[in-house]
């Protein structure tokens, strides 16, 4: 549901994330990878919906920093697979 949440997303160049179905396929992935992530937080929280809003706002922030720096898709997979190891360390 998040991936495809963010799917008009897609359909607009200035959003920066322009693409094929493929690449909206990957993000819908990526998304449902990141989920375990963002369930972990939830709960070792106690529930702390603002510190779910906190962390996308830092992920938002850390793809556009590391966009900046690291031209091409280079930095997002980077960021991708940083993100995914996060995920799964919490969800052990």
């Amino acid at each position: 549901v998040w991936g495809l949440w963010h799917a008009p997303a897609f359909a607009f160049p200035e959003t920066g994330k322009e693409g094929s179905i493929v690449e909206l396929a990957a993000f819908t992935v990526y998304c449902t990878a990141m989920s375990f992530l963002f369930t972990a937080v939830y709960r070792g929280t106690g529930g702390s919906v603002f510190l779910c809003a906190l962390l996308h706002g830092a992920m938002n922030a850390s793809n556009s920093t590391a966009d900046a720096v690291v031209p091409d898709n280079e930095a997002d997979v980077l960021l991708m697979l940083i993100y995914l190891l996060i995920g799964i360390a919490l969800a052990v």
